[in-house]
């Protein structure tokens, strides 16, 4: 218990010279705190001290803290110019990634742009293949069977008039020219 009452006794006095504002509140109790805004507003009016703390002197010699203050600014100003490089650094990188990602949509959508004419081509390639095969078929079988008509209708389809042995040579030679009629 001695104990206690000497380290209470040591603390106050430090914790107080710490503080710059004291009041006693309702218990009787005496506080010390830093600022008059710390103190509660009911206890205001009975604070006692110097809300701010007083100016620590320099006690370097002279010239010494107009150096200090030279290289603290110059060192600040070292920082700041690092700061604004590194931020411009960054702004340069999202740039690029951004820049970047967009190239990457671009070059997808013209790939599957080109994939879709590619498509179309084979497509338009196919069709016209097909007629070709048509024309000729039907100008083959209208040798031997001048009352034979075919005309392509849709794409793989293919209309024919004549008798059934010129529809079967037709068929046939459609086939030899690899396209099978459905």
């Amino acid at each position: 218990m001695t104990t206690m009452i000497i380290a209470l006794a040591l603390l106050l006095p430090a914790t107080a010279a710490l503080a710059q504002v004291r009041y006693q509140d309702g218990e009787g109790v005496m506080n010390w705190v830093d600022s008059i805004d710390q103190v509660p507003p009911e206890y205001r009016s009975g604070a006692v001290g110097t809300p701010t703390s007083p100016p620590i002197p320099d006690t370097r010699p002279p010239g010494i803290a107009e150096e200090q203050t030279a290289r603290d600014t110059e060192r600040q100003q070292k920082d700041a110019q690092s700061d604004v490089e590194r931020l411009a650094e960054q702004e340069l990188a999202a740039r690029r990634a951004r820049n970047e990602e967009q190239q990457r949509r671009n070059d997808q959508e013209l790939a599957a742009t080109e994939g879709a004419r590619a498509l179309q081509r084979a497509a338009d390639e196919r069709q016209a293949a097909w007629m070709q095969a048509v024309g000729t078929c039907r100008d083959a079988v209208r040798r031997s069977d001048w009352r034979f008509d075919a005309f392509a209708s849709t794409p793989g389809r293919a209309q024919t008039v004549g008798t059934v042995w010129a529809k079967l040579a037709f068929a046939d030679c459609m086939a030899q020219a690899g396209h099978s009629l459905e």
